[in-house]
């Protein structure tokens, strides 16, 4: 239970909840997701899948109830499928986006993965929206990465995969 796990989560960590459009659909999610304190709701990161019908005006109300709680919304494999430019533009709440593999691992050997990949870290930091690069495997990807503007990676350089660490 997440509430459950929220309590037992150390103090510098979060837990990021990757969000189908499946679990979106169920009618305990949003309730679930609800009744995570405000104090608490910062630390339950949610990631939309690439699944999820973001367009959807069901969907977009559900998303701005869950916002409104107090949860970061972010979107996941940004770069993949349908999660793309356009949502930054759309009436969901998206607080942050977390990079995809195909844009971090290749970042510092392919110049044009590293063309791409700044730029799209350009745009998230002019809009004040957060950055996640996932798959960060070597301390040059993650030196490029901050010296970039990327705030979170994830990766085995951190540990183990699906640590998140603050790179500051």
């Amino acid at each position: 239970d997440i509430v459950r796990a929220l309590h037992e989560l150390p103090g510098n960590r979060w837990i990021s909840y990757n969000l189908s459009q499946t679990a979106l659909d169920e009618e305990n999610t949003v309730p679930a997701l609800s009744a995570c304190s405000i104090a608490r709701a910062s630390r339950v990161h949610i990631e939309i899948l690439e699944t999820v019908q973001v367009r959807s005006p069901e969907t977009i109300a559900h998303l701005k109830l869950i916002h409104a709680c107090g949860h970061d919304i972010f979107l996941d494999d940004f770069s993949q499928g349908f999660s793309n430019l356009s949502y930054l533009l759309s009436d969901v709440p998206i607080d942050g986006v977390k990079l995809d593999r195909v844009l971090i691992e290749k970042v510092t050997e392919k110049p044009e993965v590293a063309t791409i990949t700044a730029n799209v870290l350009n745009i998230c930091n002019d809009l004040n929206i957060k950055t996640i690069a996932e798959w960060v495997s070597t301390e040059d990807q993650r030196q490029w990465l901050m010296d970039h503007g990327c705030q979170w990676g994830q990766g085995q350089l951190f540990g183990m995969p699906g640590f998140l660490k603050d790179y500051n």
